[in-house]
């Protein structure tokens, strides 16, 4: 990313994504290609039932197509209250 003004690279040091279980894995982590450091994850465990891919849910399931905020979820890695 560059600022507008100056035409120079603008650093990010953390990225707060919300609704992330809306997200694939790699839109999640698209931004630690850029150098951010920190990344905060936003979701609802409660909107499990949406897809990431609601014109093709059957080919998200098949080709394994989830959320990175689902998996950790899964893993027991993000705190659920």
């Amino acid at each position: 990313m560059f600022s507008i003004q100056e035409n120079k690279p603008v650093k990010f040091s953390c990225t707060i994504l919300d609704e992330a279980q809306l997200n694939s894995e790699l839109e999640t982590l698209l931004p630690m290609k850029y150098g951010v450091e920190k990344l905060i994850l936003f979701g609802s465990s409660k909107s499990e039932d949406k897809t990431i891919f609601p014109l093709k849910p059957n080919l998200a399931k098949h080709c394994n197509f989830g959320s990175l905020f689902q998996r950790l979820k899964l893993k027991s890695l993000l705190p659920v209250s």
